[in-house]
């Protein structure tokens, strides 16, 4: 399977671009050998989505268009059928590129995502993330070992029980998107006080209204007060 990420690196963009280029003129002198008997423009597919890796949209659109114009200059069409027949095949290279590229982007996001979600839930800091009625619907493990809820699970719990001030922040009138950062007294599973350092940002979703916190126990340098 070819390795895309390993394609888009600048170092192998040279590369790319020759090969982009050798296949082209390769089809270019394959449509002029065969003078029109056989139609080669369905090639023009390979370069298409070659160029679709590491080229921004615009290039990719100019690409189709001049393939589908040197794929025409070996039908010797009259004008009206010409026009129609580089519409059509313009139309079909450029949109196979753009799904192309569409499909890698969302294949970058989607990994990008995993790779921040893995680092968050094993990362030194505790994060969690509350939904609109104030339960933590997401916690990674340093938020539990932080937090020491009885049941050994923070998610489904209410924030209010070890962190009131956030739950206040959720439902308060900073707008329906802010963050900043606070000092104050937070509860262990056990009831035990402790003075945290949090920040935090809440967002809507829709009509929905969700935050995220990063929590720090401050403990060790400051006492509670």
């Amino acid at each position: 399977m070819l390795n895309l990420e390993c394609l888009r690196a600048k170092g192998n963009l040279g590369s790319a671009l020759l090969a982009n280029g050798a296949l082209i003129l390769a089809i270019a002198t394959g449509e002029w050998y065969t003078s029109g008997h056989f139609s080669l423009g369905l090639l023009y597919l390979f370069p298409i989505m070659l160029a679709a890796v590491f080229l921004p949209w615009w290039a990719v659109v100019l690409q189709g268009i001049g393939c589908t114009l040197l794929n025409l200059q070996s039908t010797n069409l009259d004008p009206p059928h010409a026009y129609i027949q580089f519409a059509v095949e313009a139309v079909a290279l450029i949109s196979c590129g753009l799904v192309v590229a569409g499909a890698l982007h969302r294949a970058q996001s989607s990994e990008a995502q995993q790779r921040m979600a893995a680092l968050a839930d094993t990362g030194p800091l505790a994060m969690v993330i509350v939904n609109d009625r104030g339960t933590i619907e997401a916690a990674n493990a340093a938020a539990v070992e932080l937090l020491a809820p009885r049941s050994g699970f923070l998610i489904g719990q209410p924030v209010a029980g070890f962190l009131p001030p956030l739950h206040c922040a959720l439902h308060g009138d900073g707008g329906p998107q802010f963050r900043t950062s606070m000092q104050c007294r937070g509860y262990l599973g056990s009831g035990k006080p402790f003075l945290a350092l949090v920040w935090f940002c809440t967002s809507k979703q829709g009509m929905t209204q969700k935050l995220a916190a990063i929590i720090a126990d401050v403990r060790e340098h400051q006492s509670v007060v």
